[in-house]
């Protein structure tokens, strides 16, 4: 049974997040939940489908985990700042309060911005959109800071030591961590980010962790010179909140 007290709560939400966006003259986009391709995210398992018609061959298409690829081919094009509100998909996930495999997403691009400038318009956003009865972990000042600093104070490890992956596969095993011969970068270092970084991380106010390694796949551009992307996540109350 559908609770109409959250409905009404959640479309309240909507309509903040909506007034923020169109004031600063953003433009709401709707872009397809069924997709051929997919971005390179290779942690997130996709739902997939297939596309049948008498008079052509079949397809195999995919339920979108995000609006990404869509919103960023109309940045290219010229669409200039733009939101999105959407349903998504992502496969093997747990159920409960957190998890789900069908969950709303607001995605958002705004032109002529660094991660820098975003972060500083997500503080703003958090604040505007939020309800008066919001828990301080919301509408805090958030805590920033980098990958390299979160997993050197919350696990030990140097990072820049650690782009040798022996060095990384050392240390995870020292942190009583299992390790499968052949596990690709990324894999071992995530066993430790979610082990020992994301369960340390403050739950009194937003967490802002920026410049993930490169090895990491994504869409964000690599940094010159050093060895990460210009990526960020947020965490609230320890729940990873996609930027």
């Amino acid at each position: 049974m559908f609770n109409f007290i959250y409905q009404r709560k959640r479309s309240d939400l909507y309509g903040n997040i909506r007034r923020f966006f169109d004031t600063r003259g953003y433009l709401e986009v709707f872009t397809p939940s069924l997709s051929a391709s997919l971005i390179p995210e290779p942690t997130i398992k996709n739902f997939s489908t297939t596309f049948i018609n008498s008079f052509m061959e079949k397809r195999e298409l995919y339920l979108i985990p995000s609006p990404e690829i869509f919103m960023k081919r109309m940045l290219a094009s010229g669409s200039g700042s733009i939101y999105q509100i959407s349903q998504c998909f992502r496969n093997a996930e747990q159920l409960g309060e957190i998890h789900n495999p069908e969950f709303s997403m607001l995605e958002y691009y705004t032109v002529d911005f660094d991660e820098k400038d975003s972060i500083t318009l997500t503080e703003e956003f958090l604040k505007e959109i939020s309800f008066a009865d919001a828990p301080s972990y919301v509408t805090s000042k958030p805590l920033v800071m980098s990958v390299e600093e979160a997993v050197k104070k919350y696990s030990g490890l140097d990072l820049l030591k650690a782009q040798d992956y022996r060095f990384l596969k050392d240390h995870a095993e020292k942190r009583g961590l299992y390790v499968p011969d052949g596990e690709a970068w990324d894999d071992t270092f995530n066993r430790i980010f979610i082990n020992d970084v994301e369960p340390s991380l403050p739950l009194a106010c937003p967490v802002i962790l920026t410049d993930y390694p490169k090895q990491i796949e994504c869409l964000a551009l690599e940094k010159e010179g050093r060895p990460y992307r210009a990526r960020w996540e947020m965490y609230i109350n320890g729940v990873e909140r996609d930027r």
